[in-house]
């Protein structure tokens, strides 16, 4: 937690100031300080880019960055010693990532966010780790699920200059690219409130007013949405249209020649990388008046110039230009095509439920999940946006009154593309362009606070700034109050299968979890919710994320694997009996494959709730017949049924709901209350409870009234089980209870992708099931056995 959400932003603090510093002396001008570390991470994405572009260069990407950072140290070591912060403007920057870091720090897991909201992080993972190890070249990954990712996304040319900027400082903190990419968007929200409240500056006089306009704008709630599902382009767009409106504003403010303008030519540049040609509506506004007003500007300069001098330094200007860009000018147009038709496809939704509401755009929106309408206090809410919406306009006419340009610039540039996107995006780009669009109008709202406060009604304009606020703040910590945080402790076991077993796959994982991918990268990992597995004769998936048991699996297929890393549940089927058990953690077991003996016929005999069932013994009387004719052997394994308790068949909340495709789980919904049940120990001992299910809020398990255990902060896909504790019962039936407390302030406490599964009951010591083999002629010893399965092998 103190590396992730401590020493990282501190180390990447450190570097954009010091390339801010590097950026301000090559300009030639002292920028903000307030800006400097906006300004010097767009020169890590630029750097970051173009030395991803190659593989050659991309192990260069970090001592690049480092190179740069301490050279602007070097080169404005004096004004470094001079330099005073504004300690209103670290409020705000303090006050913005203290928001963004709550959900995962007040939670204790120190994960990520959006996991099973919006799973797309584990494509930006692997980009950094591809992109910063070997550029494009894809020639050392083998082909997997993982190679199918990459490839898809770089063959069409996707921007990843947010990614490889995050890239470039990971080495320096020797983290997993996992556990700090969330801190890494809280810090690019918090450089943009800075930022904001540098535009603000000479407009709002009252300082803490200025700094609560910054902080509130910047985490407009749809704006806190996206962060919370780990959304890094579209806050780092939003945060690059913000700088360059900024750095207009200030270059056009001083007196600057050509080398004044490296600031917002790298900042345009850095925007072109983080959103290639879809940023350029966003950002064609301010700078089209930039350059309009800076060739006025610099005209008279120009005419006293010899032409010759004139074309030379243009002439070597677009093409130091195009050469910065020459990356993104190789895959823009394949990267136009694919985005176009995705993003103008009238159906496309992606992650959403339905088209967000346009109110949505205001950025008050309090409900948990922003993909969902408000319905509780929806009157409070409309209300709410009436008041944020008069006060954008009356923000808007003062700010036109009093040729506040700045923030004019931004609303009306952003006011422009917005017009153009909408009317032309699908309903999932649409959700996007209002969320950018969201950041102005709340500052634009605060604006009018300022308005009221500088006509003398000070009480009139601190109320209406607290109620917009109180608004955003509302909605944000509803969203906190959902969001979804991945459990790190899982996922550092999945981290360290992938360092023990590196170079020894391909491997099949069972469980649909996108993320595995990532951290098994080294086994070649195939993941079912990405390349579904085929399954086996008489079988059809339920669910389209449902776990698989390797009993479900093709065999053909499964015996392709060298490994076969499963999650751990006393429901799954023992894997074949040529695998033998390599790993066993805390969640995942691993078998690798052995070279004997040869299975021959894989016979599966479970159900869907259990793993194993006494059967026919005609079953068993064929098979040794043909394991006879084949001159084999029969293998086995013995497998007696545990006591299971169903939820499904339980007493419970009204509002636990049925999950589609799996008739033995619940969704514990936001009512608090108690699933109570039986089960039977069918002998009296030691017995280890497992929980099958998605967790987030705390869950306490009792039996007969005896506190075993609880779990919390334990998402998970499908399939997933945990081992809750251990206890001693009598043979016979017990009652079993699982409470789920009232709604609390912890983070997570709400939220969708929460499932309750079965309860099981594992006698303590029993170790992994046992392979066992018998001679086809005393097959018929088998019969009225519980068996897993029985497989014909030589």
């Amino acid at each position: 937690m103190i590396v992730a959400w401590l020493l990282f932003p501190l180390v990447l603090l450190a570097a954009c100031v010091g390339c801010g510093l590097a950026l301000d002396w090559a300009a030639g001008w002292r920028l903000s300080g307030a800006i400097l570390p906006s300004v010097g991470l767009t020169l890590i994405i630029v750097v970051a880019s173009l030395t991803t572009s190659r593989e050659f260069t991309a192990p260069l990407t970090t001592p690049t960055v480092v190179i740069a950072a301490l050279a602007g140290y070097v080169i404005s070591w004096r004004r470094v010693r001079r330099m005073r912060p504004d300690p209103w403007a670290v409020a705000v920057g303090l006050g913005v990532f203290a928001m963004c870091a709550a959900p995962v720090v007040l939670s204790n897991t120190q994960g990520f966010l959006g996991y099973f909201v919006l799973n797309d992080g584990v494509f930006h993972f692997a980009l950094i780790n591809q992109l910063l190890a070997h550029a494009h070249d894809l020639s050392r990954v083998p082909a997997s699920s993982l190679f199918s990712i990459l490839h898809g996304y770089i063959a069409t040319g996707y921007p990843v200059g947010a990614d490889v900027a995050l890239g470039a400082i990971r080495p320096l903190v020797g983290q997993n690219v996992a556990w700090i990419f969330t801190p890494y968007l809280a810090v690019i929200m918090a450089f943009g409130g800075v930022a904001l409240d540098d535009l603000l500056g000479g407009v709002v006089r009252s300082r803490p007013l200025r700094a609560l306009s910054a902080f509130t704008a910047a985490q407009a709630g749809l704006v806190f949405a996206y962060y919370l599902q780990g959304s890094i382009k579209e806050l780092a767009t939003a945060w690059i249209i913000t700088v360059i409106v900024v750095l207009v504003v200030a270059t056009l403010r001083e007196q600057v020649v050509l080398r004044g303008l490296i600031p917002i030519v790298t900042a345009s540049v850095a925007g072109l990388y983080i959103l290639d040609v879809a940023i350029v509506p966003w950002i064609a506004p301010p700078l089209a008046v930039f350059a309009v007003l800076f060739a006025r500007k610099v005209w008279p300069t120009l005419r006293r110039l010899r032409r010759r001098d004139v074309v030379i330094a243009g002439i070597g200007s677009i093409a130091l230009l195009v050469l910065v860009l020459e990356p993104l000018l190789s895959t823009a147009s394949t990267f136009f095509t694919v985005a176009s038709g995705v993003l103008t496809s009238g159906g496309d939704l992606g992650n959403l439920f339905a088209p967000l509401p346009k109110w949505e755009m205001v950025g008050i929106w309090p409900i948990g999940d922003f993909r969902l309408p408000v319905i509780d206090h929806y009157r409070l809410t409309y209300a709410l946006i009436g008041v944020a919406i008069a006060g954008a306009v009356l923000g808007v006419l003062w700010a036109v009154r009093r040729r506040f340009w700045g923030p004019l610039l931004l609303f009306v540039g952003n006011g422009i593309a917005v017009l153009y996107l909408l009317s032309r995006g699908s309903p999932y780009a649409s959700a996007k362009v209002m969320m950018v669009f969201s950041i102005t109008i709340i500052l634009v709202a605060m604006l009018g606070t300022a308005a009221l406060h500088d006509s003398g009604r000070r009480v009139e304009g601190w109320l209406l700034a607290i109620v917009i606020a109180s608004g955003v703040l509302w909605s944000n910590i509803l969203g906190y109050h959902d969001a979804s945080v991945a459990p790190r402790a899982r996922f550092d076991e999945l981290a360290a299968i992938g360092e023990r077993f590196s170079g020894k796959g391909p491997a099949f994982y069972n469980l649909s979890d996108e993320y595995a991918i990532d951290f098994l990268r080294s086994e070649a990992p195939v993941d079912p919710a990405l390349d579904p597995p085929p399954a086996r004769p008489g079988f059809a998936p339920t669910a389209p994320r449902q776990a698989w048991d390797p009993d479900n699996v093709a065999q053909s297929f499964l015996q392709k694997y060298n490994l076969l890393v499963l999650g751990r549940s006393p429901r799954f089927s023992r894997p074949p009996a040529n695998y033998q058990l390599a790993y066993q953690g805390q969640y995942y077991d691993v078998w690798q494959r052995t070279s004997t003996p040869q299975v021959l016929e894989h016979i599966p005999l479970g159900g869907p709730l259990y793993p194993s069932v006494v059967p026919p013994c005609r079953v068993v009387v064929a098979a040794a017949a043909r394991a006879r004719g084949e001159s084999a052997r029969v293998a086995y394994v013995l497998r007696p049924r545990i006591p299971v308790l169903v939820p499904t068949l339980a007493s419970r909340p009204p509002n636990w709901g049925l999950v589609g495709g799996d008739p033995f789980s619940l969704l514990p919904r936001d009512q608090p209350g108690s699933l109570v049940g039986k089960i039977v120990a069918p002998q009296t001992g030691r017995y280890q409870v497992w929980l099958e299910g998605s967790f987030s809020q705390r869950l306490r398990i009792l039996i007969d009234g005896r506190h075993i255990g609880s779990v919390a902060y334990q998402l998970g896909p499908p399939g997933q089980a945990l081992q809750i504790g251990g206890v001693t019962l009598d043979g016979g039936t017990h009652r079993v209870e699982i409470v789920r407390p009232a709604n609390n302030l912890t983070p997570g406490d709400g939220g969708s992708g929460r499932l309750l599964g079965p309860l099981m009951l594992v006698p303590s010591g029993t170790g992994p099931p046992a392979v066992s083999y018998v001679d086809p002629a005393d097959a018929r010893a088998l019969c009225g056995k519980p068996l897993d399965w029985l497989e014909i092998v030589r």
